[in-house]
């Protein structure tokens, strides 16, 4: 770690240790009160690191992320960003801010860059043939590039609703969006009608 002070190198290291034991990142004011120091200090200290390359923020709480290459370990773990609800019944609900984070096992849901990964809940059944049923987080990759016929994406409809549905190509250059519900009808819609959020790569479910 040439090039840093022995507090940047204290501070990269809570961090660091941080994400491996809570599975996110640790707060301005959390380092703050750990090392006994200001939080305009802590800012200072940050953004020498992220101007040095060792790590990337922004402005939102828990966005501290350690770049790869500085010989720290990759944590086993996420902290992927948690969105609103989402409708997977009709398409009526926005897709909105965040709420919250989301730690999530690097290796079992295969996430390679988290930068690209979020979740959204889920309400509503018409996925549940899929196994996605009411109540339940799915894990998205925003990835609107390699999405096939029969993928499971989320989609922005007219700019303003969101919904999780199967993906086929149809007749006459539309888009067919598929519901695994066998009460519910597929609905159809011209390409500019659609802005694709990205594919759903895993489901949790809450154990209440």
């Amino acid at each position: 770690m040439f090039g840093l002070t022995e507090r940047q190198k204290e501070i990269l290291k809570y961090v660091q240790e941080f994400i491996d034991s809570e599975g996110m990142p640790p707060t301005v004011y959390e380092i703050g009160d750990h090392f006994g120091i200001k939080t305009s200090s802590v800012f200072a200290h940050l953004n020498a690191l992220q101007k040095k390359g060792f790590i990337k923020r922004t402005s939102k709480a828990r966005s501290i992320s350690i770049k790869e290459g500085f010989g720290n370990k990759k944590p086993k773990s996420a902290s992927i960003p948690l969105l609103r609800k989402i409708n997977a019944g009709l398409p009526q609900q926005s897709l909105g801010m965040q709420e919250d984070y989301v730690s999530l096992d690097r290796n079992f849901f295969k996430l390679g860059d988290s930068s690209s990964i979020f979740c959204l809940n889920v309400s509503g059944d018409s996925m549940r043939d899929e196994g996605i049923l009411d109540g339940d987080t799915v894990v998205v990759r925003k990835d609107s590039g390699n999405i096939r016929d029969g993928d499971i994406i989320v989609a922005l409809l007219d700019k303003t609703e969101t919904t999780v549905k199967k993906i086929y190509s149809a007749e006459g250059g539309r888009i067919e969006l598929r519901p695994a519900n066998g009460l519910l009808k597929t609905r159809y819609y011209n390409p500019d009608k659609i802005l694709i959020q990205g594919k759903v790569i895993g489901v949790m479910r809450s154990c209440k």
